[in-house]
């Protein structure tokens, strides 16, 4: 009888162990945790400022929002950040942009990463073609990500990149990229992606990586 009272006790403290070590792993990748959102944060404006920067020759400053950045999860096991900010170039015009960023606490570092310029004379989100360019982006990464969780790194080639207008309101986007896969390899892949003006998103996207 004792026996079986001790049976009982050691299978219910394992049981509440184990509810107890779930709902920590599970609040590890909540999008409010403060640690994951903190680092997820950080990394992503040291990545967007290195992109800025490596894409306009003589800037002089860039700034982030304070209050604009909020983050959320992509996936299970990675924290999307998005935010606004504003880079100060040579003629000393402040020019806006808005950002999005993909960070992996597993990997500890980013996914993927990609901004727009805006333009304050807007007044209102009024879409743009160079919106389209960034609504690509991010759906071109996120299917990316779902066929390879561990990706990493993941980037057009410019020199690849070729724009084509398909009528008024649609423009879509051709070219190639590569990304950092498992074990320290370069993936490549194709894509091709159809932005819709009027209605503000992407219409279509594909991607095909090499099997390599």
């Amino acid at each position: 009888m004792r026996k079986t009272g001790f049976t009982i006790i050691s299978t219910t403290l394992a049981a509440l162990f184990c509810l107890s070590s779930a709902g920590f792993a599970s609040s590890y990748y909540q999008p409010g945790h403060d640690y994951t959102s903190k680092e997820a944060k950080h990394a992503c404006k040291s990545e967007i400022r290195e992109k800025i920067w490596s894409d306009h020759r003589y800037i002089k400053k860039v700034e982030f929002t304070r209050g604009s950045i909020s983050t959320w999860r992509e996936t299970y096991s990675k924290t999307g950040v998005r935010g606004k900010g504003r880079f100060l170039n040579r003629k000393d015009n402040w020019r806006p942009f808005d950002f999005t960023c993909i960070y992996s606490p597993d990997q500890e570092r980013v996914v993927s990463a990609s901004y727009r310029k805006t333009s304050s004379d807007w007044g209102s989100n009024r879409p743009d073609y160079n919106d389209g360019r960034h609504a690509c982006r991010q759906e071109i990464d996120r299917k990316i990500l779902r066929k390879h969780e561990s990706a990493s790194r993941i980037h057009w080639l410019d020199r690849t990149v070729r724009k084509n207008h398909d009528g008024r309101h649609r423009v879509t986007y051709t070219g190639s990229g590569q990304f950092t896969g498992g074990r320290g390899r370069t993936r490549h892949f194709e894509f091709r992606c159809t932005y819709n003006q009027r209605n503000d998103d992407v219409s279509n996207a594909w991607v095909d990586i090499d099997r390599r």
